[in-house]
Formats: C-alpha cells, structure tokens, sequence
C-alpha cells in the first residue's frame, strides 16, 4: 500500500464575485498614471538606496520597504521598529513622508506597481501597497549592478511586473517578509551576522530510490526537481572556524497537497543531503531546511508527514537525518519585532524542543 495518494487532494474553487470585481478594477491605477505629466524628479542618494532594496527583494510592501529603509539606509536601531509618539501610534508625518516619496517614484517611473496587487487587497491578503523595481529605476541601477543598459531589458522590467500572477505575487510577498526579518534582525548583531542570500541558482535535480518513489506512488517520476525558495549563510561570530551555517528557505502558501509536497521537500532534500550532492555544488556540505508554513495547523500536518515518512523510508532501508528540517509558521514572527525570528521559534520533526537560528 502506498504511503501517499496524491488524488485525495481537494481543488481549490475560485471565487467568481472576487474575480469579476478585480477585472473591472485592475487597470484603473495604471490609467491613472498615464493621464498625468511625467514629474521632473531629483533623486537623492536614499531613493536610489531604496531602489536597490526593491531590486533585490523584487516586490516589497510599503511596510516592510518602509522598514528596510529605516534600519538599511538611514542607520536606525532594528530593535525600535517604529518612533512612538505620547499617544503610542506611530508617527504620521513620517508615514506620510514614506508614501508620498514612493508615489513620487512610481509617477516618475522609478517605481511600479503589479496590477495583481489589486487581487490580494481585495481578497485582504495584503493591505499595504506593492512596489516593484520600474523602467527609469532599472535605467538608474543598471551601471552600478552591472545590469545590460537597454531599453528593451527596461521595459520588459515593467512588463515582467504586469505579468506576475496573484498567487505568485503572495507567495514571494510573504517570503520577502520573513527574510527582511532575517536581515533586519542580524543587521548590526553581535553574534550573528548575515553573510548572503540568493535566490538565483538554487535548483537541482536528482535521481532518488525508486522504493523510495513507491512509498509516494510515484515511481513513474524517476528525477526529482526542487527549486528552493532561497539559500543563505549565517556567520556565528562568536566561533572560531569553521563558523557558518547554511539554510535552504521554503515559504509554503498552504496550496500544494502534503503528499506531493512531502515528495519535493522531504525526499528532495533527503537525497540531496543522502547522495553528497550539496557538497558537489557548493562550497559546504552541511545545512538545514528552513520551512515557514501559513498557519500552526499547517505546520504541525507538515512536521507529521515528514515523521511519518522518516519512519518509512527507515522501513524501507533509507536513512534520513529527522534534524535536517526546521519547522516554524508565521505567527511565530513579526516585522515589527524581527528579532523574533532568531528566537526558539523552529521545530524539528521528531520532537517538541525548539531551536534558534542562533545555536
């Protein structure tokens, strides 16, 4: 009998009053636009600083942007994520200030705007207002990254953002957020410091036991791909050598079906730990699996369908490292504490004990 049935999983239905109300709407920030004058803008040394940030992350909220500029550009403490005022609300005139800049960019083209956002507002996924790097802004950047400098790579810059789709938009959105926290909450630390992040490259493929696949009932697929949603390093500074911890980043939206799901990130990342793999591609073979899931009960199906896999696949005759993977979800951390990512927030599939990001 198989471990896993991928056709029990439930379709998601779409919900048709949502759509049609985001087809009537979706266009009308971008008609906007181009009804008015393009602004003669003088751009300082800090908007092309957050023109970079927006480059690197892709799409960024106002929030979290805001955030980034706050503690990256201007220098300010990442442990005081807003100035209070005596009443205790963050200061308006500043948020104001925030906004008004950004609108500026996005009229001049520096800035632009996906018009799925719309969807995410509507269905209240995501309040905020989402940024993404614009024509004029790529123009800007591209002699100082070594970017090509053509018009057409501009523009399709702007068509790329047009393109992106609603749940694609939600999946790098949240996974943006966790890592700004992570670089926010090691910015300027005195244990941990971190040393990159890359989502360019992480791909592999590879080739798992074919009784490992019958487990899955999947023995027909042969090659396995993963496309991580991110790798980073973590540098312990209080260490001698060898000091560094490799992470490979999962953000699970809660869409894919735990059994197809527990095929890529289990399997797919045991074999590729099992058969030496990372060694052979990276300079370190050693690291673990960072998993945010969407929700508490997300999490604990997850951690219990990895364990019960591990089990089986012991059965079977493969053995798997169970500390490989670290479990967490999203209400175990916050923008406006980033340090709460570094916390014992994370768990490992085979017990209760909570782990740092800083052991």
């Amino acid at each position: 009998m198989a471990l896993f049935d991928f056709d029990t999983a439930d379709s998601a239905q779409p919900q048709t009053k949502v759509h049609a109300l985001f087809n009537r709407t979706r266009a009308f920030g971008h008609a906007k636009r181009k009804e008015w004058p393009e602004p003669a803008i003088q751009l300082q040394e800090d908007d092309k600083a957050l023109l970079a940030l927006v480059h690197r992350y892709r799409i960024l909220d106002t929030k979290t942007l805001r955030q980034l500029v706050r503690v990256l550009v201007k220098g300010e403490s990442a442990q005081e994520t807003v100035k209070l005022t005596p009443s205790g609300t963050a200061s308006k005139a500043a948020e104001v200030a925030f906004a008004t800049r950004l609108r500026q960019l996005w009229r001049s083209y520096h800035l632009d705007r996906p018009p799925e956002q719309l969807y995410l507002k509507i269905t209240g996924v995501e309040p905020h207002l989402l940024w993404a790097l614009g024509r004029k802004g790529y123009e800007l950047l591209a002699p100082e990254l070594a970017l090509a400098v053509d018009h057409y790579r501009a523009r399709r810059m702007t068509q790329k953002n047009s393109e992106i789709k609603a749940s694609t938009l939600a999946h790098d959105l949240g996974s943006n957020k966790a890592r700004a926290c992570i670089e926010l909450a090691t910015h300027g630390h005195a244990l941990v410091r971190l040393i990159y992040w890359s989502t360019q490259g992480t791909k592999f493929t590879l080739i798992p036991p074919e009784h490992q696949l019958r487990l899955f009932k999947a023995a027909s697929e042969k090659r396995l791909t993963v496309v991580p949603d991110g790798l980073y390093g973590l540098e312990h500074l209080n260490e001698p050598p060898p000091n560094r911890a490799h992470f490979y980043w999962e953000f699970d939206n809660g869409t894919t079906p735990l059994p197809r799901w527990t095929l890529k990130k289990g399997l797919g990342y045991g074999e590729y730990f099992r058969q030496g793999l990372c060694s052979r591609q990276r300079a370190f073979k050693s690291f673990t699996v960072l998993l945010v899931a969407p929700t508490p009960a997300r999490k604990e199906s997850m951690r219990t369908s990895i364990a019960r896999w591990l089990q089986d696949a012991r059965h079977a005759g493969s053995e798997y490292p169970p500390n490989l993977w670290w479990f967490t979800d999203r209400t175990q951390y916050t923008l406006d504490r980033p340090a709460s990512v570094l916390a014992p927030i994370w768990q490992t599939a085979s017990g209760e004990e909570r782990h740092s990001l800083l052991e």
